[in-house]
């Protein structure tokens, strides 16, 4: 390992240091934010005991509300006020690296240990998002629609197609894609097309998707006697 691989790259590029400063960065900034959140909420002051008491009440102000109301351990939903969140962004990023692994799958010298993490992850928070105080819609939306732009935007040439100095007169060239990865980019694009076109009329409409699917609010809540549901429809 060289010194232009950690630490000051030649010419000013980003390394491995620089990405991991700045994810430890982002780390302490959302332990920092939550721990102001859970100030504000001072829940032994503010919790009214309909769905039970301060859970660590140890911790004074910075308790969590009761298990029935936020079963994810944080705050009310009347101190987190409704916002636009980054978890449809990161979704969106995994979706991609979901469909690079597949568009360009036989580029991949360890093919399971490459899918298994993201496929984990993205089980594992789509999980967290059948609790209360978390939107799987928006999750799902940015995992579908992250797939759907890696199957276009991601696949990589063939290795004939990248070093075409090292093939021999009179040897046929492969083509820059194969053909799965160009079926896949074209069924992709159309969907991507179809389902934006779709989202933004329903949106400008002042639509709901609950409106045409009875069971869609299960996949952002599940009803269960531990929790309450009942402000999500």
């Amino acid at each position: 390992m060289n010194s232009n691989e950690i630490g000051v790259g030649a010419r000013g590029t980003r390394t491995n240091t620089d990405y991991s400063a700045a994810t430890a960065l982002y780390a302490v900034a959302s332990i920092v934010v939550f721990i102001v959140t859970m100030a504000i909420n001072n829940c032994p002051a503010n919790n009214l005991g309909f769905q039970g008491d301060c859970l660590a009440e140890f911790l004074g102000r910075f308790s969590f509300q009761p298990f029935q109301e936020n079963p994810l351990l944080g705050p009310s939903s009347y101190t987190n006020s409704v916002s636009v969140g980054a978890s449809g962004v990161l979704f969106g990023l995994i979706g991609a690296m979901l469909s690079e692994v597949i568009t360009n799958w036989t580029l991949h010298s360890n093919k399971v240990m490459t899918l298994l993490p993201l496929l984990v992850i993205s089980v594992a928070n789509l999980v967290v998002g059948i609790f209360p105080h978390a939107d799987n819609m928006v999750h799902i939306g940015g995992l579908l629609v992250g797939i759907l732009a890696g199957f276009i935007l991601l696949p990589r040439p063939q290795y004939g197609e990248l070093e075409p100095r090292h093939i021999h007169a009179g040897v046929p060239r492969k083509a820059k894609y194969r053909v799965y990865q160009l079926v896949l980019g074209i069924i992709s694009l159309t969907l991507l097309i179809t389902g934006l076109s779709i989202a933004l009329v329903t949106l400008f409409r002042g639509g709901n998707v609950h409106d045409h699917c009875n069971w869609c609010h299960y996949l952002t809540c599940v009803p269960s006697s531990k929790w309450d549901c009942s402000y999500e429809d």
